[in-house]
């Protein structure tokens, strides 16, 4: 390669590769932003209403990449084959979605408020929880819920989030439901 006293503008060169990557990415990116933010303004305007059990909502304007979903605990729950009032009844309880700026190839986070929802199928300390059935990301929001609600009514014990929580519901089912009453009496009230 030649010195930049043969050639005094050998640096620029170089320089310009990683600035048209730089480019590149940039504008790979706004596209992919772009593809996202047009597919969750669809998913809002279409899908929003048709979510039942709950609400959606976007907590800032400016950011359509995360979004809010306030489930409503139901009345009566499934354990075993036993129907049981749910400790979780009357109260709401809210998931955050983060959708990636690739979305719709990529499928959003989702994680519920920590403190609120003693569940099997929700890791209490993260928040995170059981995606089987929905870890695609062709699913529209109210799918999502679904999925969620279908969990809070029947929860999926073959794939816990909280080994404790889940032995505790199978061995002391009362214990189970104290404890869950308890953390759900820190959530608010459903919304009629």
């Amino acid at each position: 390669f030649p010195s930049s006293a043969t050639f005094p503008f050998a640096h620029v060169f170089f320089l310009c590769f990683p600035l048209r990557s730089y480019v590149q990415v940039k504008m790979a990116d706004a596209g992919a932003s772009a593809t996202a933010v047009k597919r969750l303004v669809k998913e809002k305007a279409k899908c929003w209403k048709k979510v039942e059990n709950g609400r959606v909502e976007q907590p800032d304007p400016e950011n359509m990449f995360e979004w809010k979903l306030y489930m409503q605990g139901p009345a009566e729950y499934v354990v075993g084959d036993e129907v049981r009032p749910c400790p979780y009844a009357g109260r709401e309880f809210c998931v955050t979605l983060v959708y990636p700026k690739t979305y719709p190839y990529e499928a959003p986070e989702m994680t519920f408020e920590t403190g609120v929802l003693y569940h099997p199928n929700v890791n209490n300390e993260t928040g995170e929880m059981c995606m089987e059935g929905i870890e695609g990301p062709t699913f529209k929001i109210h799918e999502r819920a679904a999925h969620v609600f279908k969990f809070l009514t029947t929860p999926n014990m073959d794939s816990p989030q909280d080994a404790d929580c889940a032995a505790l519901m199978t061995r002391d089912i009362a214990a189970y439901e104290t404890k869950a009453r308890a953390w759900a009496a820190k959530a608010p009230a459903a919304k009629k």
